[in-house]
């Protein structure tokens, strides 16, 4: 089914002359099946034939060799392809952080600022689970298939990517960005428009 609709996106970019394609996703969950243990959700792992046992290490191997095929037919149509990086995926939902300190005593406080920091995910933490997939990603970049967006440097500092500041979550949930999210990443984006 996913090879069947990449297939008519290239078609549909091949048909109208699209020259710039933006990928993007949550790779980490295609890549090797990763799932966040304090989300309780189960691993996704991907199948196809010759892949069809349930497994990190068949899900690994045909992640990469889907986006590797996928980059290939884009730049045989002429398309340029630009990947965004999946942005850090947080341990905790929003809404249960900003609630713990959404009082007129703790709101903007030290206290609340260092509440958000504590709730947001490591650096390091936010490296190991992209690791497969930035690696694949990465030599697909180095060999000029593709260009690589990371919003590391506008989402995390410091040892940390923060889930806010002590007002606003930069998250809607614990993997997709805010409006306001959205706006500390806009200036990564901007070259490509």
């Amino acid at each position: 089914m996913c090879e069947q609709f990449a297939r008519r996106q290239i078609a549909y970019a091949q048909q109208h002359g699209i020259k710039r394609v933006f990928l993007a996703a949550r790779w980490s969950a295609y890549a090797d099946g990763a799932a966040y243990p304090p989300h309780g959700k189960e691993s996704y792992f991907l199948t196809a034939p010759g892949f069809e046992a349930l497994s990190k290490e068949n899900s690994s191997r045909l992640f990469a060799r889907a986006l590797e095929r996928t980059v290939a037919e884009y730049n045989r149509i002429g398309a340029e392809v630009v990947v965004l990086a999946q942005v850090p995926q947080q341990r905790y939902h929003p809404k249960s952080v900003y609630y713990r300190i959404y009082n007129p005593e703790a709101n903007g406080t030290p206290e609340a600022k260092r509440f958000v920091q504590q709730a947001s995910v490591p650096y390091e933490q936010h490296l190991q689970l992209q690791s497969f997939s930035r690696n694949v990603v990465g030599a697909l970049a180095n060999s000029g298939r593709l260009k690589f967006v990371s919003f590391d440097s506008s989402l995390c500092g410091e040892g940390i990517c923060m889930i806010g500041n002590e007002s606003v979550s930069y998250y809607r949930d614990m993997d997709h960005l805010s409006p306001e999210g959205v706006r500390r990443i806009v200036g990564d984006l901007a070259p490509y428009f």
